[in-house]
Parts: C-alpha cells; sequence; structure tokens
C-alpha cells in the first residue's frame, strides 16, 4: 500500500516538524485521490502561511504580519476558499482567528478585535471575536491607558500596545 510505505518514509524522518509532516501527509493524500481537500487541509496550508509571513515584534509577545499590509496597518493575505475555490483578500489577523480557533463559519458579522492594539499582529492569543461596538470601545481605553472593560469579553492587553498611526 501506497500510503503506509509513505507513513513509514516519514517516521523514518524522525527531524521534520510535526505541522510540515502533516501538510506532506495531507498533499501526498490528496494528490492519490484518498482525501480531498478539506477543512483540515484549509487550516494546516494558512497557520503554514501565518508562521512564514510573520515575526516575534519589536514588545517581544506580539506577532507581526511582514506581507503585504494595507495603508492602514492591517496585514492581508489572498486566501483560497475550501469550500467554492474563489480567492478573497482577507485580513490577516482575521485569518489567523480562522485558523488557529478553527472557526471557518462561525463568525461571519462579527469583528476579529486586537487586544493588544497592534494592527499587524496575528498571534491568536491576541485575538477576539466581538461585535464592532465593542471592537469600537477599545479605541477609548487606548487613549485613556487604561482598560475599560468590555463586558464579557476579554479585557486590552494595553501593555503590548504600539502606534498604529505613523
Amino acid at each position: 500500500n501506497i500510503t503506509k510505505i509513505f507513513f513509514y518514509k516519514l517516521e523514518m524522518s524522525h527531524n521534520l516538524p510535526d505541522l510540515f509532516v502533516c501538510v506532506l501527509i495531507l498533499n501526498f493524500e490528496a494528490k492519490c485521490g484518498i482525501i480531498s481537500y478539506n477543512m483540515e487541509a484549509f487550516y494546516v496550508k494558512y497557520s503554514l502561511k501565518i508562521a512564514e509571513y510573520s515575526v516575534v515584534a519589536q514588545n517581544g509577545v506580539c506577532r507581526v504580519w511582514v506581507n503585504h499590509c494595507r495603508t492602514s496597518g492591517y496585514g492581508v493575505i489572498n486566501v483560497q476558499c475550501p469550500l467554492t475555490g474563489a480567492w478573497n483578500v482577507t485580513n490577516a489577523h482575521r485569518l489567523s482567528y480562522i485558523v488557529f480557533n478553527r472557526q471557518y463559519n462561525n463568525i461571519n458579522g462579527l469583528d476579529v478585535s486586537h487586544l493588544c492594539h497592534n494592527r499587524s499582529c496575528v498571534l491568536a492569543e491576541h485575538l477576539v471575536v466581538e461585535l464592532r461596538a465593542t471592537n469600537s470601545s477599545r479605541t477609548k481605553c487606548l487613549l485613556r491607558g487604561v482598560c475599560q472593560g468590555h463586558g464579557p469579553h476579554p479585557n486590552c492587553l494595553l501593555q503590548y500596545a504600539v502606534n498604529n498611526n505613523g
């Protein structure tokens, strides 16, 4: 069986990172017709892209997008929809939230907010899904230098905030 031989060869390559091995398996199985392109393959593919196009920020905590950015400072990436095959430009932080929380269809109509107030940050732990009004209220926290609270949502991580205006 080709799959068993392939898996055996992968087991012999102990030094390959687990995520890379997972991508190899998914690509191999798709090419052999064993599986179809699915959501897990989407999540793996774009988690690798996020890792490739981001670096640790100067604050030592945020992971910032270093590929294409809008003039507003938000990172962008061209993403292929796993359901339709259509390509769309999306914000990198939104993609990061979707990928690392496995939430492809569950955030429509909601904002993905930066708790750290760093527009280029793609670190999933710094991202939260909330209503636009809650996201907008976070601006007051940044202006006042202290989090004002956001109901059931997490507080801002102002200690990691950067100047997004210049």
